[in-house]
This record gives C-alpha cells, sequence and structure tokens, in this order.
C-alpha cells in the first residue's frame, strides 16, 4: 500500500496479518508496506506482523501504540490484546522503548545475529524500563544480543535475572 490504511476490527475476536503472504506465518516481508497501517482492535484482537521471509539486515522500533522502520512506513496499533512480530534471516535490531500494559507481546527474532534493546530512549542510552508495561517475550535464535537500559533511573529498583527472564525494575508485568 502507498496510502495510509485503517483496519477497524469491530465486535468479536479478529486476527489481523500483515506481511506479503497471509495467513501467518507463512515466509513474508514487509518491505512493500509503504504507507501507514492503522489497526483499532476491540480489545480482543492479535495483530501478526510476519517479515520472516526477509535476508536483509533492518532496524525498528516498537513502542506502545506502534512499530516504526523495518523498511515500512510504520504500523499503529490500538486495541490489541496480542502482538506478534516475526524478524527475518537478516543480523536486525529492534528498540523496543514501551509496551501496552493491556498488549502481550512477542518477538521472535529469527535466525541471524540480532539485536534487541530495551529502554525508553533506545537506540540511546539513559532511559528507564518503566514504560516496559505489559507482557513481553523475546524469542530468541540464540545468537541474539539484549540490552537493557535502565540507566536514567533516579529511584532505587530491585530485579531478578533468571536465564529465561527479566522481572522487577519497575516493569509492569512483573
Amino acid at each position: 500500500t502507498n496510502g495510509t490504511t485503517c483496519i477497524n476490527t469491530g465486535t468479536g475476536i479478529n486476527t489481523v496479518d500483515i506481511g506479503s503472504y497471509v495467513p501467518y506465518p507463512n515466509s513474508s516481508i514487509v518491505d512493500n508496506i509503504q504507507g501507514t497501517v492503522n489497526v483499532n482492535g476491540n480489545g480482543n484482537d492479535t495483530l501478526n506482523i510476519d517479515d520472516t521471509a526477509s535476508t536483509i539486515n533492518k532496524f525498528g522500533t516498537l513502542t506502545w501504540d506502534s512499530l516504526t522502520g523495518l523498511c515500512t512506513a510504520g504500523v499503529n496499533y490500538f486495541g490489541i490484546k496480542s502482538l506478534n512480530i516475526l524478524l527475518g534471516s537478516g543480523c536486525d535490531t529492534l528498540n523496543i522503548q514501551s509496551t501496552n500494559g493491556a498488549t502481550n507481546t512477542v518477538v521472535n527474532t529469527g535466525a541471524g545475529f540480532n539485536t534487541i534493546n530495551i529502554g525508553s530512549l533506545e537506540p540511546t542510552t539513559g532511559g528507564i524500563v518503566d514504560y516496559i508495561c505489559g507482557a513481553l517475550t523475546i524469542v530468541g535464535s540464540g545468537n541474539d544480543t539484549m540490552n537493557v537500559d535502565d540507566t536514567g533511573s533516579t529511584i532505587d529498583k530491585s530485579g531478578t535475572l533468571t536465564s529465561t527472564t527479566l522481572t522487577g525494575l519497575g516493569m509492569g508485568s512483573s
């Protein structure tokens, strides 16, 4: 699409798949989305963004209501219960500045040597993680790096890091 596309899901439990070949997941790319996509859900909907067929290195930024970059004009979302982002086999970088408290977000990094940066000012430092309000799951490929930046925090915080989870630090789903 070249212009803005608005998708209003209406009532019920709906799924919106974004990619070059749907249904999800089905080896898609998102490069040809040249206009902004606005998805307005009803609070029970799933949004899948499938870039699994991409082989180039991409950069993107995720906030509580939008995904920009990844060679697209951007996807804005509201009223989404589950957000699934599948990256390709390039060496991708995704900056996660915030997540929606009502949205369960899953990022699958795909193959490649990927970098996931989490913090309110990513890709720069000095941010906080307080805006990670909803559940966030990162499914890595084993060759990935995850950076969590809370260096801008001015209050004492505690957190727990295990081999599979990071909780606390003022993040909402803790």
